[in-house]
């Protein structure tokens, strides 16, 4: 029996439960058990009640209670009707008692003055059958609760009134299960429950469609979401949701209906979304995200804007699952229309008072910068970067508020398109303030030194957007804003800076190995803005089976608030070669200035150096490092150059990246040439010429490509040549990969030991001339924790030049890439690889596998070495 039927019911039962039991001898009722036994007549026995409710008590009436499934019975008159000779007319107890009380049990949050100001029966008023049932109704509608039961007693013409009602639970949590590939908070967004609200089962059913939506729009159209309800202290539930995300759906095909004049793959190339293809694991553009979409619809109007087509229209497209189940195929339906050219172009300027006035820098100056003429195809994009050049040119004159605004006016019989472009220039103003927000740490004046515009200056877009770029290029932010107001003054404006600093101390701690080093430990503390000052502090350590290096540097880019920058260094190194041990004590001294731009700097540097020679028997802690411990009469005529080194080095270096620590576009070059003579101190004798380049440009998804270039020649006017370890080395993880580390270049065979017959081993000499490139795709794979997958090529080799040392044999002969002398620009060595890069709280770690092309004897088909720190 339904809820509204069993409500019928029992109020019908009681009614003829405590209705007259005298009314057919024409008396009435006695008014309460005990009058009933006055008057020597036994009070009417209850009826069985229904199943499932309490039974009724005599003295007492009880309504059915409500339930959540269904709704209580409509208000319905149960006033007794009009009385037939033979017909008995049943009452409750209620009808025509004065109600004396109405006491409220069983509720918690509602409260009972609530639940009685929901009544419209009242304290002192007559009770009506009708009004009880009404009353029930009214209360179940409320919607906060379970269960209704109404009661009463008399006494005399007197009736207490009790109404019990079970309160429904209320909300205590909401929570998700299984909610992996979307963010919980963009799904508690989506959620419309609240805490603290009654429970409504037919509303936390209907989040499930949010979420499923909300999952559609992500690309999963698999997901599937259920709902428990879950048991909390206080009449509380949880409700949770849990989610079975299912595989990503991949587009399998666009397909575009009406693209009469544009190719589809002319569409395709300006939208985010494309079909499944062989490099969609790279950049997941296959995976359908409902945004991305929307956006892409965008693209394509832009796309027919931009080709004339302004009357262009585009449906909402069609997505529709592929039978497996497993892809969708999208329809984009296109009504193209008309193609329209340019008629008539102009660019006028208009006054306060609405009249025509000559533009900034004169009338050509201003049309030139709209690349359009009148009988071209229109060109949205044209006229776009024209009002953009336009709204640069007024406001690098200090005209920050100029507004520029085209009229078009089509004619679309001629297929033309007339347009207008007009200009309200608007007051010269100034920069009246200048604001710096969210540097913690960071000083005030290491910003504003990198600011191309200061207080008082004529208002220009350009300086602006430099002095942000070169703020963002010192790599001590996350991110940097910038922001305009007015200021007091009617001419002024405030531009506001904000930026979030990030850590710029790291402390670096790094381990490889290779077949010459056998092990490479690394550490080092750099801060690249000591203090909040801007200065620069490393110091760096590393210890191999054949080298050590302790090393300190300080850079004060701006010496004593001036343009000059400074810059300190000390040095101990030792190098275990092949047949003896170099170890070097120095430091140097360097100031630079910028040339004619900020991002070109011209320094010079003064070097000193003590060098030591010695003999060796080994590598470093007694690691015999293979090729190393070489014990032979063979003395290379340039190795025991030992002795004081004095050099001067001139610089000149182009930086226009966009971070130094961490860039993503721009460009880092330097050339510079090096000389140490006697006429400056030095006991040795060389000049050294080098040139690097970094270029950095990013692509789409967040890739960089990177290349790095680098060019050097060191010469000797002394009959003994350059110093054996001034010379180049190439090969390992930091020059060329894929390759042991200094294995590239030049190559001799020297006895491995005093006997005649003991066999031979290969000496790297290193060379005198040295080129190198390094190419290499940077893809983010996890960004969210700075995880990056890196392609890479290399190329270069070292040759020797120099006469010195070509007596000896050659290890490799006939082969180009290692001839002892000589020099063949295209005998390069090469190899491919890969890696992984994440960067971690301790710094940049770095793990590639290198592949040698043309592979020699002795090279290792794959070259796997890991350390931590930027390559390039």
């Amino acid at each position: 029996m339904t809820r509204p039927a069993q409500l019928i019911a029992l109020l019908a039962i009681a009614l003829f439960a405590f209705g007259s039991s005298a009314s057919a001898q024409g008396a009435n009722p006695p008014a309460s058990p005990e009058a009933a036994e006055d008057a020597g007549v036994e009070p009417a026995e209850p009826p069985p009640a229904e199943p499932g409710t309490e039974p009724t008590e005599p003295g007492t009436e009880a309504a059915e209670p409500g339930t959540e499934a269904a709704e209580p019975a409509p208000e319905t008159d149960l006033e007794p009707a009009a009385e037939a000779p033979t017909v008995l007319v049943p009452k409750t107890l209620c009808e025509g008692r004065t109600i004396r009380a109405i006491d409220v049990s069983g509720n918690g949050r509602v409260s009972a003055d609530d639940v009685r100001a929901s009544m419209k029966l009242k304290v002192g008023v007559p009770c009506r059958d009708s009004e009880v049932a009404r009353d029930a109704r009214a209360l179940w509608d409320l919607g906060y609760f379970d269960d209704l039961i109404f009661r009463a007693t008399a006494q005399g013409n007197d009736l207490t009134l009790y109404v019990i009602v079970r309160e429904r639970a209320a909300i205590g949590k909401v929570t998700f299960e299984g909610d992996e590939a979307i963010e919980e908070e963009d799904i508690d967004e989506k959620v419309t429950l609240e805490i603290g609200a009654i429970l409504s089962e037919n509303e936390v059913r209907g989040q499930m469609t949010k979420i499923r939506d909300l999952y559609a729009e992500e690309g999963y159209f698999l997901a599937k979401v259920s709902y428990r309800l879950i048991a909390m202290p206080n009449n509380q539930v949880e409700v949770r949701y849990d989610i079975v995300e299912g595989p990503e759906v991949s587009v399998r095909r666009i397909q575009f209906i009406g693209n009469d004049h544009i190719p589809d793959d002319d569409i395709l190339e300006f939208m985010r979304t494309r079909p499944t293809g062989f490099f969609s694991f790279l950049s997941s553009n296959d995976t359908f995200k409902r945004e991305f979409f929307e956006e892409d619809v965008l693209r394509l109007q832009a796309l027919y804007y931009d080709r004339g087509y302004l009357n262009v229209q585009v449906s909402p497209p069609r997505v529709e699952l592929t039978p497996d189940r497993h892809q969708i195929d999208i329809t984009v339906p296109i009504r193209e229309g008309p193609r329209f050219r340019i008629g008539r172009l102009r660019v006028i300027e208009m006054n306060d008072e609405g009249s025509e006035i000559e533009p900034l820098g004169g009338r050509r100056v201003v049309r030139e910068k709209i690349n359009a003429q009148p009988g071209e195809w229109f060109s949205r994009t044209k006229l776009t970067e024209g009002i953009e050049a336009i709204t640069r040119h007024y406001r690098d004159a200090s005209f920050a508020k100029a507004v520029i605004e085209p009229e078009t006016e089509l004619d679309a019989d001629r297929r033309i398109v007339n347009i207008t472009v007009v200009i309200h220039r608007g007051p010269s103003v100034h920069i009246e303030r200048i604001e710096i927000q969210g540097n913690e740490k960071t000083r005030d004046r290491v910003i504003r030194r990198e600011l191309l515009i200061v207080e008082g200056d004529k208002y220009s877009q350009s300086e602006l957007e430099n002095s942000k770029a070169r703020i963002t290029a010192l790599g001590y932010f996350e991110s940097v804003s910038m922001s305009e107001a007015d200021g007091k003054e009617s001419d002024g404006l405030v531009i506001t800076f904000d930026v979030k600093e990030r850590a710029t101390g790291t402390f670096q701690v790094g381990a490889g190995f290779s077949s010459i080093e056998q092990f490479i430990l690394t550490a080092q503390v750099d801060q690249q803005n000591l203090f909040g000052h801007g200065q620069s502090l490393s110091l760096q350590a590393q210890v191999s089976g054949i080298r050590q290096l302790i090393q300190v540097q300080f850079v004060e880019p701006y010496f004593m608030s001036t343009m000059w920058s400074l810059s300190l260094d000390a040095t101990r190194t030792s190098n275990a070669y092949q047949t003896f041990t170099q170890k070097s004590t120095g430091g140097g001294l360097a100031f630079g200035h910028p040339l004619f731009n900020r991002n070109l700097r011209l320094a010079l540097r003064y070097g000193a150096d003590i060098v030591e020679i010695a003999p060796t028997t080994g590598s470093f802690l007694n690691v015999d490092a293979p090729g190393r411990n070489i014990q032979s009469q063979t003395v290379l005529a340039n190795q025991q150059l030992g002795g004081f080194t004095s050099s001067l080095r001139l610089s000149l270096t182009w930086d226009s990246r966009d971070n130094r620590l961490f860039p993503t576009k721009g460009i880092y070059t330097s050339v510079s040439t090096e000389a140490a003579d006697p006429y400056i101190g030095s006991e040795r004798t060389f000049s050294r010429q080098r040139y690097f380049g970094r270029f950095y440009y990013p692509l789409f998804g967040g890739m960089v490509l990177r290349l790095n270039t680098e060019g050097g020649l060191i010469t000797s006017r002394k009959a003994r040549g350059v110093p054996q370890y001034e010379r180049f080395y190439l090969g390992g993880i930091l020059s060329l990969r894929g390759f042991d580390l200094q294995s590239v270049g030049p190559q001799v065979g020297v006895p491995a030991t005093l006997d005649p017959n003991g066999g031979q081993r290969r000496f790297f000499l290193g060379g005198n001339v040295m080129l190198r490139s390094n190419l290499e795709l940077e893809i983010p794979i996890l960004p969210a924790v700075g995880i990056k997958g890196v392609i890479f090529t290399d190329a270069g080799n070292t040759w020797n030049l120099e006469r010195v040392n070509c007596q000896l044999p050659s290890a490799s002969p006939g082969d180009p890439a290692r001839d002892p002398c000589g020099f063949d620009p295209l005998a390069l060595r090469t190899s491919w690889g890969f890696g992984v890069r994440w960067f971690s709280p301790m710094g940049p770690l770095r793990f590639e596998w290198g592949f040698p092309f043309d592979r020699r004897p002795g090279e290792d088909k794959v070259n796997f070495q890991f350390t931590i720190g930027q390559f390039f």
